[in-house]
């Protein structure tokens, strides 16, 4: 990589410009990417949260990447941001088993940690029925709900009907859901995710 360019490169990322840095690659030819401009294409793509396609490109030198410590833990960045956590974990340990770094650790635990809770999250699936959870708090009591929201329950010949139309047969649990009560606003709409949603700044930041 001509050493002007790499200045530029690493003046725009210690401003948080890693648009620039994309423009500046995307406008290289094919010939003229090599390893290590493809590294540097990636990462920024990462800091832009463009994961996918940080991917599609670090993944068009990975033979040349498996020895690189900074290769993997792009790839295992990207994958975490898709929530794809075994990818992501995988990667990482490959990078940290080339090279520690505390934040290739941070994000290991991370990984690990949100495996563990979707797991023990699908075990309490499993453990109790549907039919046997308290949703007695689960809808909004207020009139405009009932007006615009609640419908009258599903008769056993309406069930059929959409059964029929649909080509298949409705879960069991969703039926008796509908049957308490069809429709409605419910209480909580907010959900805890494993990850920050759009408009909440990363806990983790790449450097």
């Amino acid at each position: 990589m001509p050493k002007k360019l790499l200045n530029m490169l690493e003046k725009w990322y210690e401003e948080n410009q890693h648009d620039k840095i994309v423009e500046a690659i995307e406008q290289l030819s094919k010939s003229e990417r090599d390893y290590e401009i493809v590294g540097h294409y990636g990462r920024a793509l990462n800091n832009l949260g463009r994961y996918h396609e940080a991917l599609s490109q670090l993944c068009t030198v990975k033979k040349q990447g498996q020895q690189d410590a900074d290769w993997h833990w792009r790839v295992g960045y990207a994958y975490f941001y898709i929530q794809r956590w075994q990818e992501a974990l995988a990667a990482f340990e490959k990078a940290k088993e080339l090279q520690f770094d505390t934040r290739t650790e941070e994000y290991i635990v991370a990984c690990r940690n949100i495996m563990k809770k979707s797991v023990e999250a699908l075990d309490d699936i499993k453990l109790v029925p549907f039919h046997e959870r308290d949703f007695s708090q689960f809808w909004e009591k207020s009139d405009y709900a009932d007006k615009n929201y609640v419908e009258v329950s599903p008769t056993t010949e309406m069930i059929a009907s959409i059964e029929e139309e649909l080509g298949y047969k409705l879960p069991a649990d969703y039926i008796w859901f509908m049957q308490q009560q069809n429709g409605g606003m419910p209480v909580n709409t907010c959900f805890p995710t494993a990850m920050p949603t759009s408009w909440v700044t990363k806990l983790l930041q790449q450097i």
